[in-house]
């Protein structure tokens, strides 16, 4: 008696959930962990849609550290730098099993900026195929210039101020000029 209990309460629980999900649904509002999905085609789309700007790409994910920790920057430099014409953009290589963390990571940071997910399980091919230099450690950051052409790889962690220098650099150099914020000498 105490299984058939058990089994009414999991099948009571299911419901309320899915009828949560889907009021959030209906108000328009999108869960966070229902990041599209791309594969190789549809990271070149992501770049192209994009192209005009200054893009910085970051690969990141949950069980990574690192990721965690240098993903609040990511936030700060997209806020900073929105106005002069870049755009920031996550990268995430959870698996489907862990969307719950995605979810949750990403209600605790609020990004302003759009986050895809690299399809599971083509992550190797993947990463050739946009760099062959790169073995897919995370977190790694593209800087794309503004012809969609690849700046800069930036392995590792960073910090704003490191990422700021990265975007500085590479408008001054799109604008022939210093870059901006620069001193005089």
């Amino acid at each position: 008696m105490p299984q058939r209990r058990l089994a009414v309460f999991f099948v009571a629980a299911t419901a309320l959930c899915l009828c949560a999900l889907d009021s959030g649904a209906q108000s328009g509002k999108s869960a966070p962990a229902d990041l599209p999905v791309v594969d190789v085609n549809g990271y070149q789309k992501v770049i192209a849609e994009r192209q005009g700007k200054v893009i910085l790409v970051n690969f990141w994910a949950t069980w990574c550290p690192p990721c965690r920790t240098e993903y609040p920057e990511l936030n700060i430099v997209a806020r900073e730098f929105e106005k002069q014409g870049v755009v920031v953009v996550g990268m995430n290589q959870d698996d489907d099993a862990e969307l719950n963390l995605v979810r949750r990571f990403l209600e605790k940071n609020q990004p302003i900026f759009k986050n895809y997910r690299v399809k599971p399980g083509i992550f190797t091919a993947f990463t050739k195929s946009l760099n062959a230099g790169w073995r897919g450690s995370l977190p790694t950051s593209f800087l794309y210039a503004r012809d969609g052409k690849v700046a800069a790889r930036l392995d590792g962690p960073h910090t704003r101020e490191e990422f700021a220098q990265a975007i500085r650099l590479l408008l001054a150099r799109e604008s022939g000029g210093r870059p901006p914020g620069a001193g005089s000498h």
